[in-house]
């Protein structure tokens, strides 16, 4: 049974961890760090660190990330490609490269991106966390399911991964089980948006 929280109800958690530069690049004094602007003065300086040190993955991971911040979805993903190829068993180009295949909306190659984060280093949480959003978008929910619950091992309280199984047994009908994980959510951080939203979504359906 499909429900009516969709894939796009996931809180997300890439958020909270690398999707934003790797290795910052230093911001011209008066610059904002969220301009136009400045964002292209940073597009410049990793191009120009590419050129200087062109065997260093966290140098394309920053410009990938850059690119995919404004919408450049192709070229981010030629760069975090090309990385790949320096170095293929990088954790950060794995799991840049999945975050960014998540914002462009292509979910079923992230789930391999960061599966194989996760072949390179298992404890990495965000590769676990953001593998569960992955297979969620994919419509694989039960998969999404175990991957939560395995999150929820390694980090019991953490509110995102409770809303995040939450909306996923929604989406599998399973609505008893999915308040439970809607509430549990709201203890650890009651001002949790998705996860309210989820729950009265589920309280206003007989």
């Amino acid at each position: 049974m499909r429900s009516a929280i969709s894939s796009r109800a996931l809180y997300d958690i890439r958020k909270q961890f690398d999707w934003t530069l790797t290795t910052p690049t230093p911001i011209l004094a008066g610059e904002s760090p969220t301009s136009a602007q400045g964002d292209s003065t940073r597009r410049s300086r990793s191009i120009e660190a590419i050129r200087l040190t062109p065997k260093r993955v966290d140098v394309r991971c920053n410009l990938g990330n850059l690119l995919s911040r404004v919408g450049r979805c192709n070229e981010a993903l030629a760069v975090f490609r090309e990385a790949m190829k320096i170095d293929p068993d990088s954790l950060l180009v794995h799991y840049n490269l999945g975050a960014t295949l998540l914002g462009c909306r292509k979910p079923d190659e992230a789930v391999h991106a960061f599966r194989e984060a996760l072949r390179i280093d298992a404890d990495h949480f965000p590769s676990l966390s953001n593998l569960g959003v992955a297979l969620a978008e994919s419509g694989k929910w039960a998969e999404a399911e175990q991957v939560y619950r395995a999150a929820l091992t390694k980090r019991p309280d953490d509110a995102d991964i409770h809303s995040n199984l939450g909306a996923t047994l929604s989406a599998l009908g399973r609505k008893h089980e999915a308040a439970a994980e809607f509430q549990r959510a709201l203890q650890i951080r009651p001002d949790h948006p998705h996860a309210r939203r989820g729950l009265e979504a589920i309280q206003s359906k007989p």
